[in-house]
């Protein structure tokens, strides 16, 4: 869903058994649509065959960022055979679904008491990226998205556990993802719920409907 245009996303195939997928939600107060495109070409470009090129990668388009005041978020993942390595920074997340649940795999850097909004992103001084690492079984699915889905359809429970956190109400999962066949069918799921949460103005972090940028990647294993 584009409101602003300061959403960007990438899937890139890097090899049969290796691809990069990220998602990119630019700060709208700090030429966002500029810095979420500038890291996707960046991205696209880079040569990546493992882990520390990712990093290399985002530490060269941060530092090209920081001077203009050029800010975005990042959630990106690697997968390398059945490995799968996780970055992030900003509020953009990356979550596992497996045997029925849920585990965020990204730590979010937004302040949980304050509307002040995040607290690290790629293009800020205190830029850090932060990395995870799992195993992949058969049947995983994999989500990353930007906060425009995330506050419409998630509450999260404890918002300081970086080990995996606690859902009460968790729709991206329920109603997108369980019964989907195909991650086509999530997508479709996840437009059709979307489309029907403006309709009734109902969310989840500000008490109703956000109005936003709204960016998700979905890849089932």
């Amino acid at each position: 869903r584009k409101v602003h245009g300061e959403d960007a996303w990438l899937s890139r195939v890097l090899s049969p058994t290796s691809v990069l997928d990220a998602v990119l939600d630019g700060v709208s107060t700090a030429q966002g649509r500029k810095a979420s495109m500038h890291v996707k070409a960046k991205l696209e470009h880079a040569s990546i065959s493992n882990p520390e090129d990712v990093i290399k990668a985002l530490e060269e388009a941060n530092g090209e960022l920081f001077p203009y005041g050029s800010m975005t978020t990042i959630a990106a993942t690697l997968k390398i055979n059945d490995r799968l390595h996780i970055f992030n920074a900003g509020d953009s997340l990356v979550y596992l679904f497996r045997d029925g649940s849920t585990k965020e795999l990204a730590i979010s850097d937004r302040d949980p008491y304050s509307r002040a909004g995040i607290t690290n992103c790629m293009g800020s001084q205190n830029y850090v990226c932060h990395q995870n690492e799992i195993a992949l079984e058969r049947n995983d699915k994999i989500v990353l998205v930007t906060d425009g889905v995330i506050d419409n359809l998630i509450m999260r429970e404890n918002k300081n556990n970086p080990g995996g956190k606690l859902f009460q109400n968790n729709e991206l999962y329920e109603k997108a993802i369980k019964h989907a066949k195909m991650p086509q069918d999530a997508v479709a799921n996840l437009t059709k719920l979307m489309d029907k949460k403006d309709t009734d103005y109902t969310g989840y972090v500000f008490g109703r409907f956000k109005n936003d940028d709204a960016t998700a990647l979905i890849r089932f294993f």
